[in-house]
């Protein structure tokens, strides 16, 4: 669980969150063994019993952690994130949460929203599942062979486990290249992994004394050294792009094995990073301490900003507070109580209680002193750290050379534009938040794909028709096509603005798509839409080309991006040649190309909005990736006939981009404007595409 934490609080290393295999490996080792243990010494495997027991292991510290992260989460979150973290602690609670984390991952607007505090749910929920059928295959197996003998047995589950494993692990290199983000979560990718284990303990039982007793002790010693390494270096390489589950989760799961077989032989030397009392103390307590660490570490970045040292010295004192505590005062105890514990009288079953309330109240004043004094040091630590805090508002730095039109004859050619850019400086300067329309609640409520004209760009069955995709007269001087992705297709409700301007000689057609940015490389995406975004753009350049529109907008999502095949990242380069080559090739059929740029991305409203944060929370500056990307699409458009226009003027101030503009919210997201924005900025972007020289046909002042 080290790594998992270090992983999840520093970003380091960068495997760490293979120690999630790691466990799923132990975990079906251990229980196969007990449930194999059972078998031996009792002649049948009890599935009440084994219930019981998973239910007082499992479900009381699990429980305490949702119900504290659920009453927190009001307090720190907006409304909408709040809600959402009630959905997902009723998916946690039933061992479903891997399913649903699944879900919303591929879901395209919410794979951009916060990450929840209960996310690290979805391993629970793998094993919980897991051992819904694994203890069943087995009780089936032992009444039809356990009757033959133990051999028998066992040798028919290793088989089982065998055809388990092999296609589970197939299954998983094949969904992590088609759905990453579905793959991640998934039982079916993840079964293998516990099969692993499991296989480890059946094979043990096969082979007569256990099979590690029949290698030399020195060999047995050098695997358990071997294996470790094994875990240290996938940490250290494998990240999170490279395929995982399948194939690359094998280094980890592999490792382990080798771990665990040759800790099978009690004679075998343990490595002292193993057997020393530190780690044995962080075993006892590791799952409490994965329970406990990510929901920490998620309310601390909020109060204290992600990537701070502060955020992060908080986070490690606090859960190891809160899981040190809950292993003694709660793990222990209820293992230890009467409990689920089936009793032959109702005066036995007294006597039980009261013996264990005397052994639980002798234990808990030492414990709750020791964790006072934890305490006491992890808030000097604390402390330590944090930020100081400051009676003047975060200033935000503006350059003095802001054009104005102020004391000069000369009217302004962008009117529209000037007076969005006095807001912005308003809101850059606002230390309260003003009452906004609509509310960031309200925005933030999960139904953040826009309006009635997102359908246009979706990519199943709710797709309208080209005809109800099409806005302006149908004799217009002036044709235009959107093409792009869901950046374009927020862009659509500023552009039919536009199209329906009296003044305005437009007819507008939507190609754009949810997810499939108009460039000619083939982009690697977490749900699964690569061959269906090649294809749709092959059939949007060809239908351009033959139809030949006046204006050919194109608007995309700046993000780093990999190449489906090999995984490489995409070069600032390879991105220019990828909006050339469609670019050209329109243009060389006699359109006017126009790129559009998307919104600078800056802070995730969904995170930085809370009750208790200041406007100056969600303030940005344009990123170095989106200068670089604007850049690479300026160069791409050399010797092309179109434009570049750059959308910063309605965003943001001298590379200073706010939160909300007047009285509206900006974005939902990181990037995706709303859709109450998007109708401000119409008259605005109408003036940026005229000093393009892209035709309008205006008539008069936008």
């Amino acid at each position: 669980m080290v790594g998992v934490v270090a992983n999840h609080l520093t970003e380091k290393p960068v495997g760490g969150f293979l120690g999630v295999d790691v466990f799923f490996v132990l975990s079906g080792f251990l229980i196969t063994s007990l449930l194999l243990r059972e078998h031996e010494k009792a002649g049948r495997i009890s599935l009440v019993d084994f219930y019981r027991r998973r239910v007082k292991r499992i479900l009381p510290l699990a429980a305490l952690v949702l119900i504290a992260t659920v009453a927190i989460a009001p307090g720190l979150f907006n409304a909408a994130r709040a809600d959402s973290v009630g959905v997902d602690a009723v998916w946690a609670a039933f061992f479903a949460a891997n399913w649903h984390f699944a879900a919303v991952g591929s879901d395209y607007f919410a794979a951009a929203g916060p990450v929840s505090p209960l996310q690290h749910y979805w391993s629970l929920s793998v094993e919980e599942q897991f051992y819904v059928v694994w203890p069943v295959v087995m009780i089936v197996a032992a009444a039809v062979l356990g009757r033959v003998s133990r051999r028998a047995l066992v040798t028919g589950l290793a088989i089982v486990m065998t055809v388990i494993v092999v296609a589970s692990f197939w299954y998983a290199v094949q969904a992590t290249q088609a759905t990453p983000a579905s793959a991640y979560f998934s039982t079916f990718t993840r079964s293998w992994e516990l099969g692993v284990g499991a296989l480890i303990a059946l094979l043990h039982g096969v082979v007569p004394r256990g099979f590690a007793r029949r290698i030399p002790r020195q060999l047995v010693g050098a695997a358990s050294w071997l294996g470790l390494a094994g875990i240290i270096a996938s940490f250290l390489l494998v990240t999170e792009d490279a395929g995982v589950p399948g194939p690359w989760s094998a280094t980890a799961v592999g490792a382990t094995a080798l771990v665990i077989v040759a800790g099978s032989r009690s004679d075998a030397p343990v490595p002292v990073v193993l057997a020393n009392p530190v780690a044995r103390y962080l075993g006892d307590i590791s799952y409490s301490l994965y329970l406990w660490h990510f929901p920490v570490f998620i309310f601390a970045a909020t109060l204290l900003g992600a990537g701070t040292a502060a955020t992060v010295v908080t986070s490690i004192a606090v859960a190891l507070v809160l899981s040190v505590g809950s292993h003694h005062l709660v793990e222990k105890p209820v293992m230890t109580s009467p409990w689920l514990q089936p009793s032959r009288s109702r005066s036995a079953q007294k006597a039980r209680w009261a013996a264990w309330r005397a052994s639980t109240g002798r234990t808990a004043k030492p414990v709750g002193l020791s964790l006072l004094a934890l305490a006491t040091c992890a808030l000097i630590g604390v402390a330590a750290v944090a930020p100081r805090a400051t009676d003047e508002a975060p200033v935000v730095p503006l350059a003095q050379s802001e054009p104005t039109t102020a004391g000069t004859s000369a009217p302004s050619t962008t009117p529209a534009v000037d007076a969005i850019q006095a807001q912005i400086r308003t809101a850059l300067a606002a230390t309260s938040w003003p009452v906004l329309d609509p509310t960031i609640d309200s925005i933030l409520d999960g139904t953040r794909a826009g309006t009635s004209l997102a359908r246009c760009g979706a990519d199943d069955d709710t797709r309208l028709p080209m005809s109800e995709c099409t806005w302006g007269s149908e004799g217009a001087g002036t044709t235009v096509a959107l093409v792009g992705d869901s950046v374009a297709m927020r862009y659509l409700d500023t552009l039919v603005d536009i199209a329906e301007k009296p003044s305005t000689d437009w007819q507008l057609t939507a190609l754009a798509r949810f997810g499939c940015s108009f460039v000619d490389i083939s982009l690697a995406d977490e749900a699964g839409r690569t061959a269906e975004c090649d294809r749709h753009n092959r059939t949007v350049a060809a239908s351009l080309a033959e139809t030949r529109p006046d204006i050919v907008i194109v608007a995309n999502t700046w993000v780093e991006r990999v190449h489906s095949d090999t995984d490489a990242e995409v070069t600032s380069a390879e991105w220019a040649a990828g909006t050339a080559s469609f670019a050209s090739a329109i243009a060389e059929a006699g359109s006017r190309v126009v790129a559009l740029t998307p919104p600078p991305a800056g802070a995730n409203l969904q995170e930085c909005y809370t009750p208790r944060s200041a406007p100056q929370s969600c303030i940005t500056r344009t990123s170095e990736a989106w200068l670089t990307a604007a850049a690479a699409t300026r160069s791409a458009f050399d010797g092309i006939s179109g434009a570049v226009v750059d959308s910063r003027p309605l965003f943001c101030l001298q590379n200073v981009c706010p939160a909300f503009i007047g009285t509206t919210p900006v974005k939902d997201d990181a990037v995706h404007m709303t859709p109450a924005y998007a109708h401000v900025i119409a008259g605005a972007l109408l003036e940026l595409l005229l000093e393009a020289d892209v035709p309008t046909g205006r008539t008069a002042s936008p």
